[in-house]
């Protein structure tokens, strides 16, 4: 008998029939999420909401100095802080980076050329997959607020569902909104923002 089993293979199956079962029974798990960064306010807003864990599928980065810009932009580290955020990378999970949290954003008047030099390494980091969110906007989405749509299509269903959540407020990007899905929002008073 071969004993190489995958041990996180099994971990991810035994929490997939744990949270199966307690659901089952009406008792919710909070999921899991990674943090980094000092700001407190989003911090307790996680705490409130899930599990801070290491191992988690998600890792929410609220401060990133203009070194680990250029770094995680280059897909290496230097320290312990930007290991974390490209082992996230390499396991290809989800990193969502604040971007009041990034050095160059609490500048006004920086030069074009720096600024454009800045928003490159912006936009490296968008090509791995790693999401950049504003702090407002990420919160209100934490307080289903306001609800970050993915899928390709947007049809009344899906915005029925997503109303009996409680969701006034959908903002998405690539998706395409059927019309009766507009009618719809119109005529129930949901918003639809189209972020590019």
């Amino acid at each position: 008998m071969n004993n190489n089993f995958d041990e996180k293979y099994i971990i991810e199956l035994v929490k997939k029939e744990l949270s199966k079962y307690l659901t089952e029974q009406g008792i919710e798990m909070k999921k899991q999420i990674s943090f980094l960064g000092d700001d407190k306010d989003i911090e307790e807003k996680l705490s409130q909401k899930f599990e801070i864990s290491e191992n988690a599928e998600t890792l929410v980065v609220s401060k990133l100095s203009l070194k680990n810009l250029y770094n995680i932009s280059n897909a290496i580290y230097e320290n312990d802080y930007e290991e974390k955020i490209i082992k996230f990378l390499l396991e290809n999970k989800e990193i969502i980076i604040i971007k009041e949290g990034i050095e160059y954003s609490k500048y006004e008047n920086i030069p074009v050329a720096v600024l454009k030099r800045y928003e490159e390494y912006i936009e490296k980091i968008k090509t791995y997959g790693i999401k950049i969110e504003n702090k407002d906007f990420y919160i209100n989405s934490l307080e289903k607020k306001e609800e970050v749509y993915s899928k390709k299509l947007l049809d009344l269903n899906s915005l029925r569902e997503l109303e009996i959540k409680g969701i006034k407020r959908l903002v998405i990007e690539n998706s395409i909104v059927t019309s009766s899905a507009q009618e719809y929002a119109k005529d129930k008073n949901i918003e639809i923002i189209k972020r590019r």
